[in-house]
């Protein structure tokens, strides 16, 4: 079964096929291992960025903070400055000494400000909505009591994310407590991957997957000195469709080159097996004396004809052969006929004659 040309054919395409095939699926598999690499160590990269750019704005705050004088033409300036949200000084009992802006600004942020204040050191918000904008509050104790700033809290708009990509802040519990959808404070992602680990001021990536399936690169960082981190979060479907556009095209090139290898086979078996098949029954047919059976082209490739001529030629000096055996033949056939009939004239016009008067004699001497 092996040596018939169809299957030797199919077998010398069918490994090829086979080889392009896994290939080509393995040459996915690393290029996504490798985006997967690539992508987590990017967005692991950002968030360090992003945690450095928290705690820079948060510790440049709290040291400009205390050295602020506390009288109010001073706490302007400095609210001007650095503390747009303004600057005021509270009493050790939590009463508002003098602030700016006026008062009633710093009446609406007095929770926070408690909070605040029953720190021993310094200590800031969570970051919150304050009239548009979002600000975080910092408290210093001093001599005279306590001074709190508010300034606006870094954005992360720098980090060039783009698509569904975000990044957002969360606090020592896990909830998130600034992200550019407002919608999405105050969220509890403890249970989220990755979230755990900035928690205990490790940073890195890795990948999390969530209730509705979809699967996302998750980059995060501490930011000193609180308990807080940055997490940026980035859908890995944002990577892996490019990839299934060309990994859909693999079936579609696996299929043309089945199509190219079936086209093969089809003119393999039309200008190669179906010719040697006929040249097969015309040896058949010369076997059984048909000598001017290979005269007529049975088609296909170059050699096939030349195989064709070749046996052609052999079946006419066959013939021709045969011929001068018959010849042959017939010449000694009629020599023995000949030899026979003057045997038989030589043994009736003598011998038998002889045989005759002998006898003759025999009975006179009876």
């Amino acid at each position: 079964m092996f040596r018939d040309y169809r299957i030797q054919i199919l077998l010398s395409i069918l490994p090829l096929a086979i080889v392009v095939t896994v290939v080509a699926y393995l040459g996915v598999n690393s290029h996504q291992a490798a985006m997967r690499q690539m992508v987590s160590d990017r967005d692991s990269a950002l968030a360090r960025v992003g945690a450095a750019e928290w705690s820079d704005a948060l510790a440049s705050h709290a040291r400009l903070l205390p050295t602020l004088a506390p009288d109010p033409q001073a706490l302007c300036a400095a609210a001007c400055l650095a503390f747009d949200g303004g600057v005021a000084l509270f009493d050790r009992a939590g009463n508002l000494v003098r602030a700016q802006p006026a008062a009633d600004v710093w009446a609406g942020r007095r929770a926070r400000v408690a909070a605040l204040l029953a720190s021993p050191g310094v200590a800031f918000s969570n970051p919150f909505d304050d009239a548009g904008s979002t600000r975080v509050l910092v408290s210093v104790p001093t001599d005279q009591g306590v001074l709190v700033g508010a300034f606006a809290s870094p954005t992360l708009a720098d980090l060039g994310l783009g698509g569904s990509a975000a990044a957002y802040v969360v606090d020592g519990q896990g909830r998130i407590i600034w992200h550019p959808d407002p919608a999405r404070l105050g969220e509890d992602l403890s249970q989220h991957d990755g979230i755990a680990q900035v928690i205990h001021g490790v940073f890195g990536a890795t990948l999390h997957r969530d209730a509705r399936g979809i699967e996302f690169v998750i980059g995060y960082a501490p930011i000193a000195p609180t308990g807080w981190g940055v997490v940026i979060e980035e859908p890995w479907a944002n990577f892996v469709d490019p990839i299934f556009q060309y990994s859909v095209l693999l079936p579609l090139a696996l299929l043309a080159a089945a199509v190219l290898a079936l086209i093969s086979i089809y003119f393999g078996v039309r200008n190669v097996i179906r010719p040697l098949h006929n040249l097969a029954q015309t040896a058949n047919r010369i076997a059984f004396g048909n000598y001017h059976a290979a005269a007529q082209p049975v088609g296909g490739i170059r050699e096939i004809e030349e195989l064709r001529e070749t046996l052609d030629s052999m079946a006419r000096q066959l013939e021709t052969a045969q011929a001068a055996m018959q010849s042959y033949l017939g010449a000694i056939t009629r020599g023995q006929e000949d030899e026979r009939m003057r045997l038989a004239r030589e043994l009736h016009d003598d011998t038998i004659q002889s045989l005759i008067a002998l006898q003759q004699r025999i009975e006179m001497v009876q």
